[in-house]
């Protein structure tokens, strides 16, 4: 009995073993090797429950998001309603985990904070080669349909005006920084930014260029006229490597 007992014990562990480890593989297998996620019902779920499509050919994700402010200054491009609503631009259903694992799933890979450091002037540097660098970066794009029919599709940088130059932001980039381990557990609360504008070490992906560091300095680009409540979709790309 006891011989029978351990033999299951030990049978029942080499099964979670191999679950885990046959998962680990998968989320890591380049997406051109994967064609759909029906072998996956945990990301095949999120990807139902929040409307989201995953093109694998090109490494992105898109999804549906809501315009939360028209004007003013701008810390998060995107959150959930139980974050910081009152300087993010878009709001979403996505929850943080969601969010790190379908970044997971277009080969991104979070940085950490032994990545990253701080030149002389205050801002981000990446310690790592360009070829790491841009396995942890991506493009944002937004695009929608005004009232007349007409489609726009715009970097999601566009929508930051820089104080200083009176400017909207060209040819940013963002990284992904994935959700942080502590001492009591993962950070994961509904209340943390999914994507921040102003450098947010708990946010899952950040502006990954010196505007971010300095508080205060981005505003909204009032030009493309968005209103509160209207719908638009959000596309993030991983960023090709430089030959």
């Amino acid at each position: 009995m006891v011989s029978l007992v351990y033999n299951l014990t030990a049978m029942i562990t080499i099964f979670c073993f191999l679950k885990v480890l046959l998962l680990t593989v998968y989320i890591h297998t380049p997406s051109f090797f994967r064609s759909s996620f029906s072998d996956f019902p945990i990301i095949d779920s999120i990807c139902q429950r929040r409307n989201v499509h995953v093109d694998f050919t090109h490494c992105s994700i898109t999804f549906p998001v809501i315009v939360n402010m028209e004007k003013g200054e701008i810390e998060v491009l995107l959150c959930r309603k139980e974050g910081k609503i009152h300087e993010s631009i878009f709001i979403t259903d996505i929850t943080p985990v969601e969010f790190h694992a379908l970044l997971l799933c277009i080969g991104l890979q979070p940085a950490s904070d032994s990545l990253l450091q701080f030149d002389h002037e205050g801002f981000i540097k990446f310690l790592n080669t360009n070829i790491h660098r841009t396995q942890k970066e991506a493009l944002i794009w937004i695009f929608w349909e005004d009232q007349s029919g007409e489609s726009h599709k715009i970097r999601g940088e566009s929508l930051l005006i820089s104080r200083s130059t009176k400017m909207p932001l060209k040819n940013k980039s963002w990284f992904f920084n994935g959700i942080k381990i502590g001492n009591r557990g993962i950070h994961s609360g509904y209340w943390l930014s999914l994507i921040g504008t102003l450098y947010d070490s708990y946010a899952v992906m950040n502006l990954a260029e010196p505007e971010a560091w300095h508080n205060h300095l981005l505003w909204m680009n009032e030009s493309f006229n968005l209103e509160t409540g209207q719908q638009v979709f959000l596309t993030i790309e991983r960023k090709k490597k430089k030959i």
